[in-house]
């Protein structure tokens, strides 16, 4: 015979204890407990917390400079678990982005390139 007589979880583990019996004339038992550790599924997409993010900066803006303030930082998150939520940041490759840098782990935007909006509308 075989029966559970405890359980309890939380969003990482089950736990709960198993019971074996036999069927002797004097009923023998063990009990043992067991632990299920759910592993994290990368199942969800990290979301920005904004749809929208805008700056300025001068044309004559050095490079290196932050583009993105302490407000107007871009920031996501990843609601899954351990390494499957963490977010790193990166830019698209067109040809506007060649001018800018972000860093993959704060998503601060720093100028990279030449800002001259004349040479950009040759």
């Amino acid at each position: 015979m075989l029966c559970i007589t405890a359980f309890a979880h939380n969003s990482e583990q089950f736990q709960f204890d198993v019971v074996v019996r036999d069927s002797g004339s004097v009923r023998q038992q063990d009990t043992a407990t067991v632990t299920v550790s759910v592993l994290d599924k990368n199942d969800n997409a990290p979301r920005f917390s904004l749809p929208l993010y805008r700056a300025s900066v001068p044309e004559n803006t050095a490079r290196g400079a932050v583009v993105s303030t302490a407000e107007e930082l871009i920031e996501a998150a990843d609601p899954d678990a351990g390494k499957n939520g963490v977010v790193k940041y990166s830019l698209e490759d067109d040809g506007d982005s060649k001018h800018f840098s972000i860093n993959e782990e704060s998503g601060e935007v720093r100028v990279a390139g030449d800002l001259d909006r004349e040479k950009k509308e040759r």
